[in-house]
């Protein structure tokens, strides 16, 4: 799973989303959701290229174990921020 992060990882930097998004979600799947770190790593990078709902599947995956950790909530927060974001109306 390691290296799918990191694949996955220098994908999104390159701007690869589509590829980015497949390589990071088998990463998350075969990541455990003890491996918070690498976890929320996928998920800023996932939230990056655009990819919410898979994000806020991967969070998903540590929230449930890990509700205690500050950078849990934050992302959430972002995460919901940025669906409510995209059900704003367009305003001329």
């Amino acid at each position: 799973p390691d290296a799918l992060l990191y694949r996955g990882l220098a994908l999104a930097d390159l701007s690869r989303s589509q590829e980015a998004a497949e390589t990071l979600a088998k990463a998350s799947e075969r990541l455990s959701a003890d491996e918070v770190q690498k976890q929320l790593q996928i998920v800023h990078a996932q939230h990056r290229i655009g990819e919410l709902v898979a994000a806020r599947i991967t969070l998903g995956r540590v929230r449930s174990h890990n509700t205690e950790i500050p950078e849990v909530a934050r992302l959430q927060s972002m995460l919901d921020m940025s669906f409510a974001h995209l059900s704003d109306p367009v305003k001329p």
